[in-house]
């Protein structure tokens, strides 16, 4: 029984001493095979990382150009609105400086027509009262007197027929 301890343990020697051989043989494989991968990532990472950092700096130059076009963007757009404003502004002082006459000579119209409309109603008036004088109307006729002078001497403008009134 000892002796198949021994030879057992002897196995096991030979079988842990050849497990670790092919272990270490395994090992080397993969450290040989690994080296070129190892290679290749860390040039790709060297690659990325100044392609990252290229475009940071191509980023805030871009950014800093935009600044700078925006600034001369919003400094043409306010003289371009400040020389609008002018613009408008002379136009409008030329438009009310036109019409200056226009409206004077309109003024002057209504004017005209308000005197002719109070000669008018003067003249009709005195008319009236010419008639009532003359004729000494009786007190009850007088409406009527006043509504054919007014339907014959003045027609006005608001379409109101002084023939058709009622007298109360």
């Amino acid at each position: 029984m000892l002796r198949r301890v021994f030879i057992a343990s002897r196995r096991f020697s030979t079988d842990a001493e050849s497990a670790t051989k092919s272990y270490a043989v395994e090992k080397a494989a993969f450290e040989s095979a690994m080296k070129p991968l190892r290679e290749q990532f860390r040039r790709e990472s060297q690659q990325l990382s100044s392609d990252i950092s290229t475009a940071k700096r191509t980023r805030t130059l871009q950014v800093q150009k935009l600044r700078n076009a925006s600034s001369a963007n919003a400094n043409s757009l306010f003289l371009m609105q400040k020389a609008m404003d002018k613009k408008l502004f002379e136009m409008a002082e030329k438009t009310r400086i036109e019409q200056k006459p226009i409206i004077a000579q309109r003024k002057l119209q209504f004017k005209e027509k308000m005197i002719r409309d109070r000669q008018d109603r003067q003249a009709l008036q005195l008319a009236t009262l010419q008639k009532q004088s003359e004729s000494w109307i009786a007190p009850d006729r007088v409406n009527e007197a006043i509504d054919e002078a007014l339907a014959k001497e003045v027609t006005y403008d608001i379409g109101f027929d002084f023939s058709k009134r009622k007298t109360a």
